[in-house]
């Protein structure tokens, strides 16, 4: 049998939804200190341990013993580090790599900023020097996973080079192309609004991408910005100066939506911006890319790579993005639609990820 080691986040119904089935040979633990849950809906489905109760995380840590390899969805807790350093011989190390793991090490810190975020990050922590993050689990204990679970490849040669370990690579994404998209499989881009980043977190580049939108100039278009999540002092400072650079053509979103409402918001967009250097806002560009939006990414970013070697018809910020390219802000053609549509399908279908999870299942078995 396989553990899956969950904690209250939007993605961790998806894992039981995907891993439930009695062939997937699959225990569920949430680990959380309170049963009044935001996300998690499953409960009758997981066992559930209390992380501040020793007695709980020692039974807990005694199981695992009894299984023949475990999976941390994402490795962000204090709980996870004392499970890991107290790990039992012969059981084997899967991590579904969620990205902050790796890209919010220190070391890595500047390497995924633009010039005017570079500058706001560093004003940041001289007039906040208290705030400081530090790693959550550390570079050395993530180099004791066996197994790093991500979809694409760009991504986890990424992650090995980093680590510097023999890290296998098992590919896994949380959602199908029809669960990304829900009701919307057969609706279309209408508006003409821009749709900016995916979450209040420093390395969406948002202060780039508003200061380049400005000089562009977009017209009485709206930019929609999604800041639901992430870190309060980016919302804050996001919406502080798209409303001093546009006004009220600034459409931010502050607050948790559910997927299909969520997706609507792109509905009145023509426009996708992701100006990250790491693997982020994946769902958001396969949603986009199917609606048929016009989608930007930066030239040095993991995902821009990834899209294109899988044959996407993405667009450079650095090279596209241009006040002389009258198609610029032009949702795409009937026929790159299309194009982007088979490719997705191909790579996304429900059939390939079950697939895709059947496999992560033999190996770790």
């Amino acid at each position: 049998m396989i553990m899956h080691l969950l904690f209250d986040e939007k993605f961790s119904d998806y894992v039981i939804t995907q891993f439930a089935s009695p062939e997937m040979k699959s225990d569920f633990v949430l680990v959380t200190p309170t049963r009044d849950m935001r996300y998690f809906h499953h409960i009758d489905e997981v066992r559930v341990v209390n992380p501040r109760k020793e007695e709980e995380m020692q039974k807990l840590l005694a199981d695992i013993a009894d299984y023949k390899s475990v999976i941390f969805h994402g490795l962000f807790n204090s709980w996870q580090l004392w499970l890991l350093k107290r790990w039992p011989q012969g059981v084997k190390k899967a991590w579904v790599c969620w990205g902050g793991e790796i890209y919010g090490q220190r070391d890595l810190q500047y390497s995924f900023f633009k010039p005017i975020t570079k500058m706001a990050f560093r004003i940041r922590r001289l007039l906040h020097p208290e705030k400081q993050k530090t790693d959550v689990c550390p570079k050395e204990w993530i180099q004791t996973m066996d197994y790093c679970l991500c979809y694409m490849d760009t991504e986890f040669e990424y992650v090995k080079q980093y680590l510097q370990t023999d890290i296998h690579h098992l590919r896994y994404t949380h959602y199908s192309i029809d669960e990304t998209i829900g009701g919307l499989k057969d609706f279309r881009c209408t508006g003409n609004n821009i749709f900016l980043g995916n979450s209040a977190t420093i390395e969406n580049n948002h202060l780039d991408t508003l200061y380049k939108l400005k000089r562009y100039g977009i017209g009485e278009r709206r930019i929609v910005i999604p800041l639901s999540y992430g870190e309060p002092w980016v919302r804050n400072m996001c919406m502080n100066v798209g409303k001093r650079l546009f006004g009220e053509r600034i459409k931010p979103l502050v607050d948790f939506m559910p997927r299909e409402e969520y997706n609507k918001t792109m509905l009145d967009c023509a426009v996708m911006i992701q100006a990250h250097l790491r693997e982020q806002a994946h769902g958001n560009i396969v949603t986009g890319l199917w609606l048929g939006m016009r989608v930007y990414l930066s030239e040095k970013g993991i995902d821009y790579q990834h899209f294109k070697r899988i044959g996407c018809k993405v667009f450079s910020i650095e090279k596209e993005l241009r006040r002389d390219n009258k198609q610029a802000l032009m949702p795409l053609s009937e026929d790159d639609v299309m194009h982007n549509r088979k490719i997705l399908m191909e790579v996304y279908g429900k059939k390939q990820i079950v697939e895709a999870n059947k496999r992560i299942v033999n190996e770790l078995q």
